[in-house]
């Protein structure tokens, strides 16, 4: 699959908005949280997206921001002429009253890190 491929198929997948490209090989997308599950096991069955290096939330008085790095670093996506690594920026968009979504643990392979106290 090239990353044009990819694009055309973000942009007709359900709960998908706002789609831009950042660099060459960056997308970032709005993703719908009713849809999180499922778009998830997609990029990583059919789109090659086997690691997420960061999972981070933003206040965003007086919702928050839920944003996902997914990396796919085998070189599956062609970017360009290139197999190089690639990496979807996935923002989803969550109420304060419920900020509740479905763990993206046992879909991809995901770098745990520890708060350290000094």
């Amino acid at each position: 699959m090239n990353f044009k491929e990819l694009q055309k198929q973000l942009k007709a997948m359900e709960g998908v908005s706002k789609l831009s490209l950042v660099r060459d090989n960056v997308i970032k997308i709005d993703l719908e949280r009713s849809s999180s599950k499922d778009f998830f096991i997609k990029m990583k069955e059919e789109c090659y997206f086997e690691h997420c290096s960061l999972i981070t939330a933003i206040d965003n008085q007086p919702n928050f921001e839920l944003v996902y790095h997914l990396s796919c670093l085998s070189g599956e996506l062609k970017v360009g002429d290139t197999k190089m690594a690639a990496m979807l920026e996935v923002h989803v968009h969550l109420e304060r009253d419920s900020p509740s979504i479905d763990s993206v643990r046992s879909l991809v392979r995901c770098q745990l890190a520890r708060a350290r106290s000094f």
